[in-house]
């Protein structure tokens, strides 16, 4: 199916502006409506199986909002395009390939945030099941300012975004793995039993990343990535990089643990742990 320049929602139509990004899993389009802006997500035919656990969640989050998570305006069921407001701003993954580190005071409200858009999923049983940079956005992003070696983020608001992979606490049964390669858990690979932990560790995988300017695994291809989440010993961001604190490198480094039982039990407990480290 092609889309042409008009997007048929329930409430709309939509006026196609731009492509923004075409991806394995879905295609993204800068769309307008009455003069405003909004941004919109197409599923591709291979990958049609995420949309409905997404689309029933941002149906809930309509009842009850959260300020770090975009909410859905209008759906295309036809084409299976969500569409969205129009953040502008910059994804995490965007600024660190061109900054490469992110300084630790910024760092906080994005936690923060993230952190408690992740427990608004977690009181409902839900894990989001791909926390990393590319589904970070900070509205308002309007540069950094270099002091020193250090880069901060001039007026960034955060969001969580991409809730494709978003499943209910319990085993994962789907054959295949949820979530992207360098930031997915032991359970995650070995489909094992999801919960809150997972999360905790997908946003402890994106902190070693802020922190050092690399993923946590390195190697040739993603099976010897896979191998090395479930078997290799978890790596220290202090013995990366001497100059972050030995407290903050526990943290990360507890929230990374191959055992759920062994990581922080709760997001809220990992962010308050943050908190107090930096």
């Amino acid at each position: 199916m092609r889309i042409g320049n008009t997007i048929v929602g329930r409430k709309a139509e939509y006026t196609v502006q731009e492509k923004l990004e075409v991806s394995g899993a879905h295609s993204h389009y800068k769309v307008s409506e009455n003069g405003k802006t909004f941004f919109c997500k197409r599923y591709s035919e291979d990958r049609r199986f995420h949309a409905k656990p997404e689309l029933e969640f941002l149906k809930d989050l309509s009842e009850k909002p959260h300020p770090n998570i975009i909410p859905l305006t209008d759906i295309d069921r036809t084409e299976l395009i969500f569409i969205f407001p129009y953040v502008c701003g910059i994804f995490l993954g965007d600024y660190m390939t061109s900054y490469r580190k992110f300084a630790i005071s910024d760092l906080r409200a994005v936690v923060d945030a993230v952190g408690s858009a992740l427990g608004y999923l977690h009181e409902k049983e839900l894990a989001h099941l791909d926390v990393k940079n590319d589904n970070i956005v900070l509205e308002g992003h309007r540069g950094v300012l270099k002091q020193g070696k250090r880069y901060h983020v001039v007026d960034g608001f955060p969001y969580l975004t991409d809730f494709g992979t978003i499943r209910s606490f319990g085993k994962l049964e789907e054959g295949r793995l949820i979530g992207s390669p360098c930031n997915s858990s032991p359970e995650q690979i070995n489909e094992g039993v999801v919960d809150q932990r997972t999360d905790v560790y997908g946003l402890g995988a994106t902190l070693y990343e802020l922190l050092t300017g690399n993923i946590p695994f390195i190697g040739s291809g993603i099976n010897y990535m896979l191998d090395a989440i479930v078997n290799d010993k978890v790596p220290r961001i202090d013995d990366y990089d001497s100059k972050i604190s030995k407290d903050m490198a526990d943290v990360v480094h507890k929230a990374m643990q191959k055992r759920k039982s062994d990581r922080f039990q709760s997001v809220d407990e990992m962010v308050k742990a943050f908190m107090q480290v930096t």
